[in-house]
């Protein structure tokens, strides 16, 4: 069984269960607590994110064209056929 704390962290079981434990309770490698990244990763990190943002940004300018271009346009033809429906009385609203 192996345990995933430091190895300065207390122990509060039995003695006869830290016996039949393995002797090195800190199997794996524990990060450092601040971690900095470097400058390429730091380049790297900001140019995703530009890219990100450019592509959010491409994606809100097409939704808004198709929409005025295709969506409203319709609709309107839509309203407009459903007055003159309901104005010949073949529908009751």
């Amino acid at each position: 069984m192996y345990t995933y704390k430091e190895a300065s962290a207390p122990s509060y079981q039995l003695v006869s269960t830290r016996r039949n434990s393995p002797r090195h309770e800190a199997q794996t490698i524990i990060a450092p607590k601040s971690y900095r990244p470097t400058v390429r990763e730091q380049l790297d990190s900001d140019a995703f994110r530009a890219g990100a943002m450019v592509g959010f940004i491409a994606a809100a300018v097409l939704f808004a064209a198709v929409l005025t271009v295709f969506v409203l346009p319709t609709m309107d033809g839509a309203v407009q056929a459903a007055k003159a429906a309901c104005a010949a009385g073949a529908v009751n609203a």
